[in-house]
């Protein structure tokens, strides 16, 4: 790193570079290779602190946002993704539970860069070159690149869906050796890239369910919480789209579903648990109809929570009884709405925005099941609802 100069300089180079990208002539197509070579020599340097790595990852992804054309006709692609993947897996996988180091960061800002250029540049040009990078760093006994490949056929999706949905059968392979895998961090990118494919790629994804279940349920048994809540994630996001092929899982699907419920004492996993219960109800329909009574007691247990740490829970335990209740029809769900109706206003007045957004998400599906029925609510809910449009009260939660 020595010639590229000190951390300083190289986080100054950095965005200095970045400006005259955004400026229409400031840089030429003849120095586009010379700063791409400095930006990923930058990104790839372990004797540089995390700061100057994040500029020139910026850099990068400012590189190909601004000067696309002149990277693919100049060819630069090919090194560019395969530098970049080299930092994406560089500094190991670590400890299980070392996710806040430095090259931790590292390797998920040269993720996003993948993203960035999956987004901006035609999949043409994107797809043989991420294809390739599989072939090759997919059977390696390196875990931190078979995790960084997993992670990058993750981001990547999105921004060339309509190749990815043609490669699939060449790719789910790749993603079911990774929820196999002896290391918790690569089954956890494998559940991302599944949750991911699930957003984006669907139907084609949908058709690979008889494959996909047995291996996220597998997952689920995990021993680490964050596996097991990306495993809830790639189900909730798999299941919501699934339709009645979901019906010869549903009883699998829910035992462990709600066993991992009962017996994790980790709060971000219960809640990604309670999500993807709400998504196979949502799949299920009307075949949701025999399991209602007993997940519905263990909803009951959670919407019982004030403790101010179990009001998220009890969010998404509300979410999730609303989207129950439509699923299964006024009929089926009849005996429980009052006391679940009394519950969600009695929550109204706690101080949790979180919380104010679901309820009114659920009274909403109330309107839905009830009609006009329902309008004896609106009295009781409106003050509610005139202070949280005072408020603008606009609460964003995290998907992933």
């Amino acid at each position: 790193s020595d010639s590229l100069g000190d951390d300083e300089t190289i986080t100054l180079v950095c965005s200095l570079m970045d400006d005259l990208l955004e400026q229409d002539g400031a840089v030429q197509p003849a120095q586009v290779s010379p700063i791409a070579d400095y930006a990923l020599a930058a990104a790839a340097s372990t004797s540089l602190e995390l700061e100057p790595r994040r500029a020139a990852l910026h850099l990068c992804a400012c590189l190909v946002g601004t000067r696309r054309r002149a990277v693919v006709k100049q060819k630069l692609l090919p090194a560019m993704l395969a530098r970049l993947f080299e930092v994406c897996s560089s500094g190991g996988i670590g400890a299980p539970d070392d996710d806040d180091d430095d090259e931790s960061k590292v390797y998920k800002m040269a993720a996003q860069v993948f993203e960035t250029v999956a987004e901006l540049v035609p999949s043409k040009h994107v797809m043989p070159l991420l294809l390739e990078l599989v072939a090759t760093h997919a059977p390696s006994p390196d875990p931190a690149r078979r995790r960084a490949v997993l992670l990058i056929l993750a981001v990547t999706a999105a921004g060339c869906a309509e190749a990815f949905a043609k490669e699939l059968p060449r790719l789910m392979p790749v993603v079911y050796a990774g929820c196999e895998a002896p290391e918790p961090q690569v089954r956890e990118a494998a559940c991302l890239a599944i949750g991911l494919f699930a957003q984006s790629l669907h139907p084609e994804i949908l058709e690979h369910y008889e494959r996909v279940l047995p291996h996220l349920f597998e997952v689920l048994a995990d021993a680490r919480g964050e596996v097991q809540g990306r495993a809830c994630y790639a189900i909730e996001a798999f299941c919501e789209h699934l339709g009645s092929d979901i019906q010869p899982f549903l009883a699998p699907l829910l035992e462990r579903l709600t066993t991992l419920l009962q017996h994790t004492a980790e709060r971000p996993t219960q809640e990604r648990c309670v999500s993807a219960i709400a998504a196979v109800a949502v799949g299920a329909k009307k075949a949701f109809a025999d399991y209602f009574d007993p997940v519905y007691a263990l909803m009951r247990h959670l919407l019982g929570q004030t403790a101010s740490e179990m009001l998220p829970l009890r969010a998404r335990a509300m979410e999730c009884v609303g989207l129950m209740c439509l699923a299964v029809g006024r009929d089926r769900c009849s005996h429980v709405l009052q006391e679940v109706v009394h519950v969600a206003m009695a929550g109204l007045p706690l101080d949790a925005p979180e919380l104010r957004e679901y309820t009114f998400g659920f009274f909403g599906q109330v309107a839905e099941l009830l009609g006009e029925e329902a309008a004896p609510l609106v009295p009781p809910l409106l003050p509610f609802l005139v202070k949280a449009v005072e408020q603008e009260e606009v609460t964003e939660f995290s998907e992933h």
